[in-house]
């Protein structure tokens, strides 16, 4: 352990006094069952690439957006009232056969004429 002999100053309240060397403890949700149900999920749609698949009815949509997105997922709802899809929609975004280089990508990332 290494004691910081200076004192805090104004903006550095919540600076620690002592040094503890430990590694971080996991993020809330690593290995988790809900992780293996949407990497399941994701799985199966990357089977399908461009496929719409129906993966959810009458919900707050926002986990399903953010949890399928990070996969590499699309996401679009339909019927959306006071916060609940009536339904939520997914596809993995389908990737040309040809290479993908900076020259056909264009400032929003997508991968030119060719992607639908």
């Amino acid at each position: 352990m290494v004691v910081i002999a200076r004192k805090p100053t104004k903006g550095r309240e919540g600076m620690i006094q002592e040094i503890r060397w430990e590694e971080p403890s996991k993020l809330h949700g690593q290995d988790s069952p809900d992780k293996a149900k949407w990497d399941a999920l994701a799985d199966a749609l990357h089977e399908k690439p461009g496929e719409w698949a129906l993966v959810a009815e009458n919900v707050s949509p926002g986990g399903y957006r953010t949890h399928l997105t990070r996969r590499g997922l699309e996401v679009t709802t339909r019927g959306v009232k006071a916060g609940k899809a009536e339904k939520v929609y997914a596809r993995a975004i389908p990737l040309p056969d040809w290479p993908v280089t900076a020259a056909n990508i264009d400032d929003f990332g997508n991968f030119g004429k060719d992607w639908k």
